[in-house]
């Protein structure tokens, strides 16, 4: 009896042993389906692909190997995601979504002037130019033999688009007659002429006006003396309003291009700013560049500075915006004749 006894004792102590080393073994704290024993991440509910560690973006890549665990990306960039594809991930490219190198911070290198040879490898940024002569122009070029005006002229007071019905010509000297005989018709004789990429721009004199931009008459009109027979200098208008006496006045710019236009954000007309506009015009258009096409691309518009002299402030100071917006052109007499 004793015997039977200690059998069935030592039965049951075996039956209880095994069964808790059965619990044991299917232990599963986070509830993924595999044993704790045998999961690497045993408090993350994982994938048996990855012995029990999660993929929470699905790339392919655990988390815990994943810098952008959140975000499905490339397996070569640590599961970090590159909408552009261009080897920089999302997270540290600044142009997300446009290809750049990594020395760029993802984004593609600039082009300022639009010649096709990269700013930073561009010994004249601003300037139209050629590869071969690492970005600036050959000395045949155009924008060797003729003054250029600025690539970001200042906000001016006013814009005004100047329609194309105007013009019937083909080619840039034909623009260039018909808005010259405008100017010339309406007192504009005096102007000086500038490149710009694909085309040009015809600076008039400076002028007095009334507040709301009206040309005085007579002699009052003109401020003669800042005008040189060798070309006009964007500086001698801030020269001469230095000096001028008090009231309103006004110099017309007409661009003819294909770019839109963009402009610097000064403040104001100051010595500064006038020394940065030091571009002398000729006194005609040259030949290279009035022989240029005018296609369907071309813009003519005119950007008008309107100046505010008081006996209170030294120097006059650029109005913007203008008080009467669109209408300077048609208080000169410029755009009735334009119509004709």
């Amino acid at each position: 009896m004793k015997s039977t006894t200690k059998i069935l004792l030592l039965l049951f102590i075996a039956i209880i042993f095994a069964g808790c080393k059965s619990m044991q073994i299917k232990a599963d704290r986070d509830a993924d389906g595999i044993a704790d024993t045998v999961d690497d991440c045993p408090d993350d509910a994982g994938l048996p692909a990855f012995n029990g560690c999660p993929d929470t973006d699905n790339d392919g890549i655990m988390d815990k190997d994943d810098t952008c665990p959140f975000a499905a990306g490339d397996i070569s960039l640590n599961g970090c995601p590159d909408r552009d594809g261009d080897g920089v991930p999302d997270d540290f490219d600044n142009c997300p979504d446009v290809p750049g190198p990594i020395e760029n911070m993802g984004c593609p290198w600039a082009d300022t002037d639009g010649d096709g040879v990269l700013d930073k490898d561009d010994l004249c940024p601003d300037i139209m130019g050629t590869a071969g002569n690492s970005g600036c122009p050959e000395v045949s070029s155009p924008m060797i033999k003729f003054p250029q005006f600025p690539s970001k002229p200042p906000r001016p007071s006013d814009v005004e688009t100047v329609s194309r019905t105007y013009f019937k010509g083909e080619s840039l000297g034909n623009v260039d007659d018909i808005i010259s005989a405008a100017l010339d018709k309406n007192g504009y004789t005096r102007k000086s002429y500038f490149y710009v990429k694909d085309g040009f721009a015809i600076v008039t004199q400076l002028e007095k006006t009334d507040k709301k931009g009206k040309p005085l008459t007579g002699d009052d009109r003109w401020t003669k003396e800042i005008y040189s027979s060798e070309g006009f200098s964007l500086s001698s208008y801030f020269e001469a309003l230095f000096n001028a006496q008090t009231g309103y006045y006004r110099c017309i710019v007409f661009i003819v291009s294909k770019d839109p236009l963009v402009f610097t954000e000064k403040e104001e007309a100051d010595a500064e700013w006038a020394d940065e506009l030091l571009y002398d015009g000729g006194t005609y258009l040259s030949e290279d560049i009035a022989s240029m096409p005018f296609t369907k691309q071309h813009k003519v518009t005119a950007l008008i500075y309107q100046f505010k002299k008081t006996e209170n402030n030294e120097k006059a100071s650029l109005i913007k915006p203008t008080e009467t917006p669109g209408q300077h052109l048609t208080m000169t007499g410029i755009k009735k004749t334009l119509q004709q």
